[in-house]
């Protein structure tokens, strides 16, 4: 009665009308598993994998920017586990751990590695409101891609040379409309350290509205 898993494989195929070598023909499978220690703590992992055979395949499939690469087959997956403890009857604190690849069955193209570890914290301040604050850490790794890059060459950048590192910390406030409606708001700061001293730190402002 504590536990629930839920396991879906769908196929699923683009067709086009006069452009058929776009097409593409791939497979999802989606598990997810959720349990509740307590009536106070619950841990929830939910797992993806998506595999698409040789053919013209769109590498951007999960965003709106869709662009569309040479013939090659395409790996992609990505695992979430988050635990969920009621510390008092107002405050909840969660932790988070999301890992993402993406890898192609031709070397032109660079195969990428992500993971990120979270924490949060949330308090509600009346029946409807709460306010939280959260930070995650996370890597960026990438592969070797093309083999075009020149080793005797001391300005060349491999593509592995940008794996970086990420900081986010973030507040926020949200609001339960009712019957289940709920929209948040958070704000904070980004910073992105590549791992190469000859590439530059990037940072800037975080912010994220969201409607449940």
């Amino acid at each position: 009665a504590a536990t629930r898993f839920d396991l879906t494989y769908s196929p699923f195929a683009t067709l086009f009308y006069d452009q058929s070598e776009l097409g593409q023909v791939s497979h999802n499978l989606v598990s997810n598993w959720n349990h509740s220690y307590t009536a106070r703590s619950t841990l929830n992992v939910n797992a993806i994998a998506n595999y698409t055979p040789e053919q013209d395949v769109d590498p951007n499939g999960h965003s709106t920017n869709r662009i569309y690469v040479g013939r090659t087959d395409q790996l992609s997956g990505g695992l979430r586990a988050a635990y969920s403890f009621a510390a008092t009857a107002k405050t909840t604190v969660s932790g988070s751990y999301r890992y993402a690849v993406r890898t192609y069955g031709a070397d032109d193209f660079v195969d990428s590695t992500t993971h990120n570890a979270g924490f949060n914290w949330r308090r509600r301040v009346s029946a409807r409101s709460f306010v939280q604050s959260g930070y995650e850490y996370g890597q960026f790794l990438y592969g070797d891609g093309p083999s075009s890059f020149d080793p005797n060459d001391p300005a060349a950048v491999r593509s592995r040379d940008f794996d970086s590192s990420h900081h986010q910390a973030s507040v926020g406030y949200g609001i339960d409309v009712g019957r289940g409606f709920r929209l948040t708001a958070n704000a904070g700061y980004n910073i992105l350290r590549p791992v190469d001293s000859r590439l530059d730190s990037t940072s800037g402002l975080y912010l994220n509205g969201q409607a449940d």
